[in-house]
């Protein structure tokens, strides 16, 4: 696996949806428990990078490593960079000075691909809010719909439409997954082999009665 930075923190977020931005602790005894401590103590500060930041400068700062010698800058029609570099300088300064470099203390849930059948594990607040889930093994990125219950019971099916094949005789069903669809995409019936290809856009739909 050979991620550049700014894929390892996409994945990253994946999991922790809060891993590239700041935030300061404070601790203090409680007089009452359950109940916020009257006198509260800094313990620090994280100053976080944003993925944003990041995919702005890695390209253009990995550039830079081939950028010509400076013997070699008196011919040459480089432009002056200085500025950018004291601009990235300057942007480093609060993650650089933050007292606290990072840490996370949260519940997870765990259940295995059903594509690739390697284990997924997901932030389970991220779960709850956004309703998903997704596969981190680069070779599958299976996405998921996660449902949880009022327990805390979370259930994922992966996202795949099913098609029936287009030959009247044939009785297969071939599942699809949903991230991968698009006009003209093609794909094999599971059961006749027959070659069918995506040639339009269509949702199903029911009338909601809840």
């Amino acid at each position: 696996m050979n991620w550049q930075p700014p894929q390892a923190v996409k994945a990253l977020l994946e999991f922790e949806p809060n891993a590239d931005r700041s935030f300061t602790i404070f601790a203090g005894i409680e007089d009452e428990y359950g109940k916020p401590a009257k006198d509260m103590k800094l313990v620090g500060q994280h100053h976080a990078l944003r993925l944003s930041w990041l995919r702005k400068h890695y390209n253009k700062l990995g550039n830079l490593l081939h950028a010509p010698a400076l013997l070699d800058t008196q011919s040459s029609s480089m432009p002056d960079i200085s500025a950018y570099l004291l601009e990235v300088v300057d942007d480093l300064q609060a993650p650089l000075s933050g007292t606290i470099t990072g840490g996370s203390i949260r519940d997870v849930y765990s259940f295995s691909c059903q594509q690739c059948h390697n284990t997924i594990v997901c932030n389970a607040e991220a779960v709850q809010r956004h309703k998903r889930a997704k596969c981190l093994n680069p070779h599958c990125k299976a996405e998921y719909f996660a449902s949880v219950s009022p327990s805390g019971e979370a259930n994922f099916q992966v996202k795949i439409t099913n098609f029936e094949c287009a030959d009247v005789s044939c009785t297969g069903v071939t599942p699809f997954e949903n991230r991968k669809l698009d006009i003209g995409v093609q794909f094999k019936c599971m059961v006749c082999g027959l070659r069918h290809v995506i040639a339009t856009r269509q949702w199903g739909y029911r009338a909601d009665k809840a």
